[in-house]
């Protein structure tokens, strides 16, 4: 995403792929048909938007450790992406459209990978119940990945043995409350 916000800038450089005529103060001057109009810098409007979905991508998962199945980055980047680039596809003015139909085939594709990005996301986290362990997360106590590996093996065992304990305490408390019933 970071190397997507600083690719855009070649479209201002190249004074390319910018928006329709605005006079909004973050405008854009360029030179067309000998006159200077002012445009949207949609470049900007995506590096930005590359920027703070990166952003927020790292608060998500490294930060808060929101982080639940194998793919949920990259679903996330395709969800988000999609979103900025349908809007951003709206302001543009040279965009190739389907037959006569008046849809932009950016915009729909963009949308397309919105609407599959987060249906994806939604199914897995709904589908995974609990954050899997990493494999290959640093402890203090390993000196080497397969110390880790076996930590969590360990720490795998324990909770195990906690459930099976739970479970077994909650028969007995059946158990005996049928049999103070009776």
């Amino acid at each position: 995403m970071v190397a997507q916000a600083i690719g855009r800038w070649g479209n201002f450089v190249n004074v390319e792929a910018y928006g329709s005529e605005t006079d909004a103060l973050w405008r854009m001057g360029i030179l067309s048909g000998g006159k200077e109009i002012f445009v949207h810098p949609t470049f900007l409007y995506e590096s930005l938007w590359n920027l703070v979905g990166f952003g927020m991508i790292l608060l998500l998962y490294y930060k808060l450790r929101f982080h639940r199945f194998d793919g949920q980055i990259i679903l996330t980047y395709v969800a988000w992406y999609g979103l900025g680039r349908m809007w951003i596809e709206g302001l543009r003015t040279d965009s190739l459209y389907i037959g006569t139909s008046g849809i932009r085939v950016s915009q729909l594709i963009a949308f397309l990978c919105f609407v599959w990005g987060t249906a994806a996301l939604i199914f897995f986290l709904v589908r995974t119940k609990t954050p899997k362990l990493a494999t290959c997360v640093y402890y203090e106590d390993a000196k080497h990945y397969s110390d880790g590996l076996k930590l969590i093996e360990t720490y795998e065992k324990k909770r195990e043995e906690k459930r099976r304990l739970k479970e077994q305490t909650r028969e007995n408390k059946q158990k005996n409350n049928k049999e103070n019933a009776s």
